[in-house]
């Protein structure tokens, strides 16, 4: 098939522009080595411009160069700041700084177009010759005032303000949170203009800042109608008989959740119980599958959001509240379909045997983390004596079993890295204060039963050659253990068995060191920081 004008001219634009090397050409010459006709010239002109667009040829100093013959590269902008920013580059991944004077005014999520530039330092430096592509035009900020002038300081674009345009129709003050669009793009960042399309209120109060916060990051926050009416049907609907009738119905046993007090959806359930010196210990999640099927409003709608988003001391679900907080809820004293893992455990805290079954099961109490901390460390109160009568034996099992696998985790040398979540505290809308999530022995007995579940399913999935999705652990580089091996030696901990390729075992072993000594934060978070992602 004969190549079209355009793919003529392009293919002569890049074998001149190659020939000519790091020289380039001015757009004149290149018209005539490319034999350009009178009657040509503007589709020729545009064809030069779609050529730089997409990164292949670039304009420098009134001349047309060949991108690859100047080593120039395609990125995209990172993070921006008063003088300076960072692009990533799209061929290997790697950062490069660019200084303000070189950036073109591109903005965070540009596509551009960087020569690299030679230094003395170690780190890359380049130059933005071009912006390839505009990134996204809105964003969230606030509202600041230096004397008569209006700007808008980006919370996540940029740092720096960028110019206001007057918007009659939206009404707006200092200190506001909102959301704005780029209007006008300039040369450098001092030149961009902005106005405000919508108004969140004061940007000291969480709500406000939460509601920018997810527009900015496109979270769904409305169900569309067919999602809603798929919701409302299956809730009023409700389980049948017939549903119950074939599942294993687990309605006798002693079932209860445990989360933290500030939980709003409640997943996932456990029961245990000991014949001899065997323990039977079972985990239950809600059946969602039973409700949302494959192909439905509810099963796209789902898949769009991938999960739900927490935030502060709300949620925006991934399912609509009557099946999130309603009928695939554990919420106590209400039949509920789950899915079981049926766990056989020895004495010594092994896995024996397993099973998975689709059950139906009703909860006996909403159990929360720290009320059951107090009734393990006898120091529980009599409101919560009468919570969880009758559940009191089950719970000191619990810790009994988890402890055994526990212990039996850290003899297989996995490292006991401590880390830290943080959480809001909201008071009247404001965010008062920034607290360490409490992680105590209901806590760990929870992860260990849930690691156990895993593994089980794991292990079947495996068994019969079930396609599965796996989280694996890659090696550190010797990079990283090298300087984990410096960083240790520093503090006096022997590193003579750390090797490159190390198995968990010593790093677990250097952890051990550590324990109880003033400088045990630092060589966890190093030890973390070594792991690969």
């Amino acid at each position: 098939m004969a190549k079209s004008k355009k793919e003529l001219f392009s293919d002569k634009i890049i074998v001149n522009l190659t020939k000519a090397g790091k020289k380039g050409i001015f757009v004149k010459e290149l018209g005539d080595r490319c034999r350009v006709k009178a009657n040509d010239k503007n589709q020729f002109k545009k064809e030069i411009s779609d050529l730089i667009h997409i990164g292949k040829i670039v304009s420098f100093k009134g001349k047309i160069f060949s991108s690859k013959a100047l080593g120039v590269f395609s990125a995209k902008v990172e993070r921006l700041n008063k003088t300076f920013g960072f692009v990533r580059r799209e061929d290997n991944e790697e950062e490069v700084f660019v200084a303000g004077k070189f950036l073109k005014g591109a903005m965070v999520g540009d596509t551009v177009l960087v020569k690299p530039l030679k230094t003395a330092k170690d780190s890359p430096e380049g130059e933005v010759l071009s912006i390839i592509e505009e990134g996204f035009s809105t964003f969230t900020g606030v509202i600041v005032k230096d004397g008569v002038l209006i700007s808008v300081i980006p919370d996540q674009f940029a740092k720096f303000p960028i110019m206001l345009r007057s918007n009659d129709e939206i009404d707006y003050k200092v200190g506001d949170k909102v959301l704005a669009k780029l209007t006008y793009r300039g040369n450098s960042h001092r030149d961009h203009k902005a106005e405000v399309v919508e108004v969140y209120g004061d940007a000291q109060l969480a709500a406000t800042c939460a509601q920018a916060l997810l527009e900015q990051s496109n979270v769904r926050m409305e169900f569309p109608a067919e999602a809603i009416e798929e919701a409302h049907k299956l809730e009023k609907k409700g389980i049948s008989e017939s549903e119950t009738a074939s599942r294993l119905d687990l309605r006798a046993e002693n079932i209860f959740t445990i989360d933290g007090a500030d939980s709003m959806d409640l997943d996932d359930a456990v029961s245990i119980s000991k014949m001899g010196d065997v323990y039977q210990l079972s985990v239950h999640i809600a059946d969602v599958s039973h409700y949302v099927r494959y192909g439905s409003a509810l099963d796209g709608e789902a898949f769009e959001r991938g999960t739900s988003v927490y935030y502060a001391n709300k949620v925006v679900p991934m399912l609509p509240k009557e099946l999130s907080n309603g009928i695939c809820s554990l919420n106590p004293n209400e039949d509920r379909l789950s899915f079981s893992a049926l766990l056989t455990i020895d004495s010594g805290g092994k896995l024996l045997d397993f099973d998975f079954k689709k059950s139906v099961i009703c909860s006996r109490v909403k159990g929360v983390y720290s009320e059951i901390n107090d009734i393990l460390s006898r120091e529980e109160s009599e409101e919560i004596k009468q919570k969880y009568a009758g559940l009191y034996d089950h719970i000191f099992l619990m810790k009994e079993l988890a402890d055994k696998l526990i212990k039996n985790r850290v003899n297989r040398g996995a490292p006991e890295i401590e880390t830290t979540e943080s959480k809001i505290k909201v008071i009247d809308g404001v965010a008062s204060d920034i607290e360490p999530r409490i992680r105590g022995e209901a806590e760990r007995i929870i992860e260990e039963f849930m690691l156990l579940a895993n593994e089980a399913a794991a292990t079947l999935a495996k068994t019969q050659e079930i396609p599965f999705v796996y989280r694996v652990h890659e090696n550190p580089t010797p990079e990283k253990i090298e300087g984990l091996r410096k960083t240790m030696g520093l503090l006096g901990l022997d590193t003579s068995k750390l090797k490159d390729g190390q198995n968990p075992m010593e790093l677990a072993a250097i952890l051990r060191q550590a324990e109880d000594t003033p400088f045990f934060v630092i060589v966890n978070r190093t030890v973390l920081r070594s792991m690969a992602k």
